[in-house]
């Protein structure tokens, strides 16, 4: 009995609460706004540790986690549309693995198991053909300053 605990208080303190609780993955959902042609968009889904396919209009898939920028790109034949999402950082569990000796903080690096990536990716769609390369410029005026009358 005794070295059934031990055993499993070891695995506890060598695997990370993190990737245990939250695991290596995640749910995305891709909504894709102003899309004529949902049934027949493809969204890439593309970050560090892989790429994965989805079609457009509200779907989900699993990606994997990771501390850098996602990037979603859409399209279609009349359309794209290009989304980026940034993790964001649990300081929870990593406060967590390093009060437990640290060694579940390799664990949870290594998984990625830290960052969460926000659930819905909304990407714009816009006409490919006519659209614009860049955004446009702000356009700004001067205005003179009038002096009071004499």
């Amino acid at each position: 009995m005794l070295g059934k605990m031990i055993i499993a208080t070891t695995i506890t303190l060598l695997s990370g609460c993190a990737t245990l609780i939250e695991g290596s993955t995640q749910n995305l959902t891709v909504s894709t706004m102003n899309d004529v042609k949902p049934e027949k968009t493809l969204c890439n889904i593309t970050n560090e540790e892989g790429n994965w396919q989805t079609t457009g209009g509200n779907t989900s898939t699993v990606v994997h986690r990771d501390g850098n920028t996602m990037t979603v790109s859409c399209e279609n034949d009349s359309q794209r549309g290009i989304a980026h999402l940034e993790p964001s950082f649990s300081s929870y569990y990593f406060i967590v693995d390093t009060l437990s000796c640290g060694v579940g903080l390799f664990v949870d690096a290594t998984t990625n198991a830290f960052y969460t990536y926000p659930p819905t990716a909304i990407v714009g769609m816009h006409n490919k053909f006519n659209a614009p390369t860049e955004p446009p410029k702000p356009v700004v005026f001067d205005i003179p300053k009038l002096s009071p009358s004499k």
